[in-house]
């Protein structure tokens, strides 16, 4: 009877110890996930501008009447005006337009709220 009580307890503190180790790895995958999205350089978003913006607002094609790769050639916060009407494009869901390629959710909300910071 006694070997089967410290077996019961072996397991259980076992059993413990394993939930304890998964919830520490899952905690360590959240916070790696979080910081990453932290930790995202500028170049991304310029990437994402560059791939859902400008292939239709460029000096070809002058979608709008704008050319985000010459504003993109200088720093954003020097054309904050136009940033602005932008943002609220991209705040509206208007843009890019429903007929073209769109960045998963997250990434957009992500890329409008580093468009708000650069200008701020």
């Amino acid at each position: 009877m006694k070997a089967n009580l410290r077996q019961s307890v072996f397991k259980t503190r076992l059993n413990l110890s394993r939930q304890q180790g998964l919830a520490g790895l899952l905690s360590l995958c959240l916070s790696m996930a979080l910081h990453a999205q932290s930790a995202t350089p500028d170049s991304l978003y310029l990437d994402n501008l560059n791939e859902y913006c400008v292939t239709c607002h460029n000096l070809d094609d002058y979608a709008g009447s704008l050319d985000l790769s010459l504003l993109l050639s200088e720093e954003i916060p020097l054309h904050a005006e136009t940033w602005e009407t932008v943002i609220r494009k991209l705040r509206a869901g208007m843009m890019p337009p429903p007929s073209e390629p769109r960045p998963e959710w997250l990434q957009y909300l992500s890329l409008t709220q580093w468009l708000e910071n650069q200008i701020v």
